[in-house]
């Protein structure tokens, strides 16, 4: 009777087509795509322990997860980016605060002059519980700050020699779109020009600018002392590298992948400043290297940048001042500052 059921079966399979060879084989279930984006080009360490991070999360997740890190902005523009964050469809972002600002006006309070003089000042604000609270006061109901990963201090470096504020007021000096880098320079009394970073070492070999004002490891990635030989260590600006995701899509996530997410952006952020630190010293031989002639500035001139920076004070909004002068009782009440 069995045997004559199959046969029947089989009989109506063959007869509109279909052999017991062509049922179809459904794929495993395809692991789910996170992107990561990001400013910084492949050889700063952002992008290193991007992918770290990213291994870390497919290895954790058991397949369930493929990340794909996308640098210097091949997501798109900065806006592009935040926009994905808040549609889902981008997932992890990170920048610097003179980029995000305009998303989160507060983080703009970190783009004025000599808010830090030295790395022991930054390190101390971004960790423990003070690091807890900016990360939820710079997080709106679109948008969640997930950390904040070490940068390194701005120098100027120009096409000759500068050993002082007064010399630096002689030239013209590259600075970022940020509204607030532009006009906290300016205050300051340097003729500045806005210029996509991209475009900065033709500016400078066509005599658009004289210098700019940036950290080593980026000068080091454009190779930027060809043009600029000289570097005066001023110490002047510090844009920390903030991390972001959509809160739409952070709450979606079980909790379980939630918790691993949460592990993967530590281990980012551990390794980036692990690898910076390691990249600063590098970076900065580089320069040597390649020609520059670096010049530190004494206390006295210090007191004379700071004393400058002052007036561009009064351009911050009342949550950044506010911010601010948390910042500066923070740093005090930790024998930091004077």
């Amino acid at each position: 009777m069995f045997r004559k059921f199959s046969k029947m079966v089989m009989a109506s399979f063959l007869a509109i087509g279909i052999s017991a060879l062509s049922f179809p084989v459904y794929a495993a279930e395809q692991p789910i795509q996170i992107k990561i984006g990001s400013p910084a080009p492949e050889t700063l360490p952002f992008i290193p322990a991007f992918h770290e991070m990213a291994n870390f999360i497919e290895k954790e997740s058991n397949g369930k997860y493929q990340v794909t890190v996308y640098p210097q902005y091949k997501l798109g523009t900065i806006s592009t980016e935040m926009q994905g964050l808040q549609m889902g469809t981008i997932h992890f972002v990170h920048d610097g605060t003179n980029n995000i600002a305009q998303f989160i006006p507060l983080l703009g309070a970190f783009d004025y002059p000599y808010v830090f003089s030295n790395m022991e000042q930054v390190n101390h604000i971004f960790s423990g519980d003070f690091e807890k609270r900016l990360m939820e006061k710079v997080s709106n109901k679109n948008l969640k700050c997930l950390g904040f990963a070490n940068s390194t201090l701005r120098n100027m470096l120009t096409t000759k020699p500068a050993k002082n504020l007064d010399d630096i007021r002689k030239m013209k000096i590259r600075v970022t779109s940020s509204k607030v880098h532009v006009n906290s320079l300016k205050g300051m009394g340097i003729s500045v020009t806005p210029m996509p970073f991209s475009e900065v070492y033709t500016g400078i070999q066509q005599g658009v600018v004289e210098g700019l004002d940036l950290d080593y490891p980026y000068i080091a990635s454009m190779r930027l002392y060809e043009v600029a030989p000289y570097a005066l260590e001023t110490n002047h600006m510090y844009s920390p590298q903030v991390l972001y995701t959509g809160v739409k899509w952070w709450n979606s996530l079980p909790e379980e992948d939630r918790k691993m997410f949460e592990k993967a952006v530590q281990l980012w952020l551990e390794k980036s400043d692990l690898l910076l630190e390691e990249e600063l010293e590098r970076s900065k031989q580089q320069c040597i290297d390649g020609g520059t002639t670096i010049r530190t500035i004494d206390e006295a001139e210090l007191a004379r940048w700071q004393e400058a920076a002052k007036p561009s004070y009064e351009m911050m909004t009342p949550a950044q001042k506010e911010l601010y002068n948390e910042i500066q009782t923070e740093l005090k009440s930790a024998g930091l500052k004077k």
